[in-house]
């Protein structure tokens, strides 16, 4: 069986951290016998835009084929209207794309898409030229201003209510395509694989005003949903309790910066605050291993690989009940979880941590234990996703070939 695995995303020589959860999912399916060719969906840009802006610049430097970790990549260029409205065009632009080099493709069995737009919605058309079924891993749900687009909402109902598996990374997703019309029965959680060999031997060294600080820290993507602004709340509330010595440490870049600068700047957490930005990744899991507390109470979260690189680096992690870490952390034991939008509870458990050094050391502990179990693995996911594209293969061949049909159709 040979897969094609369509990915809105994929580690490059300019954005070597970008999609490190897709390349490590590929790698465990080649240990584990499936073979795959892989396209990462690159949005084109003409060379005369590098010099407006870093996105530009990285799109034009990233090359049209590589190899990564032994596997080859190819970087399917495609047009990507700017817009939620023409959204749609997107998937439609990758699947017409594809279609130029479809020969190329005559021994795919089962193709895998990562999320519904340009992706999924392309794997949709792609499955129908070549007679083939997809399978679609959603990781999040999207903008509400992309689903506002109504021809945007159709492609990515139709992607998913006609993929063989709809596979969710974790069980936050069930509803949110349960109410799309995808069917029980097609929907399945297969949760991401922890980076074992990501822990970090050697800390972060901590700058003189940071080397006797309690330090909490984030690595996010700075949106709204990820409680970036609870943390510095509950960091106000920390120092008015008379906790100086406590330090946050934010590395990530996003739409929310500016607001979270001046917020920070509001609450007067401007010597006890700082923002890092955008770092690789072995330097994000250095600072990990350096800090005394993991918080990232975000209400939006499917799953949250971050979580649990914190817990493998031994560190007490706080996250949101009822969101993706509830599904690894066990509040009070392997971590905290506590209820969105409270950074009171967030300033509570972290004083607590202060106050008993021996208990934050036990549940960092507990949470290290937790997170090193296979359940976490990625070999685990590997078995579990070659399963179900066995299974897409097997369906496919019992029912014959399928019909080929217009691929602006997008069912819904």
């Amino acid at each position: 069986m040979k897969l094609l695995t369509l990915a809105p995303y994929f580690p490059s020589p300019v954005g070597p951290s970008h999609g490190l959860f897709i390349l490590d999912q590929l790698l465990a399916l080649r240990d584990s016998g499936v073979e795959s060719e892989n396209i990462a969906a690159t949005p084109w840009a003409p060379q005369l835009l590098a010099g407006v802006s870093d996105r530009f610049k990285s799109l034009t430097e990233t090359p049209d084929r590589e190899s990564v970790a032994g596997l080859a990549v190819t970087h399917q260029r495609y047009l990507k209207a700017p817009g939620r409205h023409l959204a749609a065009t997107a998937g439609l632009s990758l699947a017409a794309s594809l279609a130029r080099r479809l020969n190329h493709f005559d021994d795919i069995d089962v193709i895998h898409a990562h999320g519904a737009l340009p992706c999924g919605h392309a794997a949709y058309a792609l499955s129908k030229l070549l007679g083939v079924p997809f399978v679609m891993t959603i990781h999040g749900e999207p903008a509400q201003a992309l689903l506002a687009g109504r021809f945007a909402k159709l492609a990515y109902r139709g992607a998913l209510k006609n993929a063989f598996r709809v596979v969710l990374v974790g069980e936050p997703l069930r509803g949110h395509v349960l109410s799309l019309g995808v069917p029980k029965q097609n929907i399945v959680v297969v949760h991401n694989g922890v980076r074992r060999s990501d822990v970090a031997t050697t800390p972060k060294a901590r700058s003189r005003d940071l080397q006797s600080a309690f330090l909490l820290l984030s690595v996010s993507n700075l949106a709204d949903n990820k409680g970036i602004v609870d943390n510095l709340r509950a960091m106000r509330m920390l120092l008015d309790k008379g906790h100086d010595n406590v330090r946050y440490v934010v590395i990530g870049e996003g739409s929310q910066l500016p607001e979270l600068k001046e917020l920070t700047s509001k609450l007067g957490l401007a010597t006890h605050v700082r923002f890092l930005g955008q770092l690789g990744h072995d330097e994000a899991m250095r600072w990990m291993a350096s800090c005394d507390v993991f918080s990232l109470p975000s209400w939006r979260e499917s799953f949250g690989l971050v979580y649990l690189e914190a817990m493998l680096h031994g560190r007490p992690v706080i996250g949101i009940s009822g969101q993706g870490p509830s599904q690894f952390v066990e509040h009070g034991k392997t971590g905290f979880l506590v209820e969105a939008h409270q950074p009171r509870q967030i300033a509570d458990v972290i004083s607590d941590l202060i106050a008993t050094p021996a208990r934050a050391q036990a549940i960092g502990d507990a949470g290290k234990n937790a997170a090193w179990s296979e359940r976490w693995s990625w070999s685990r996911n590997a078995v579990e996703m070659a399963e179900i594209f066995q299974s897409a293969f097997e369906h496919s061949a019992a029912s014959g070939p399928r019909s080929v049909s217009d691929l602006g159709q997008s069912g819904g």
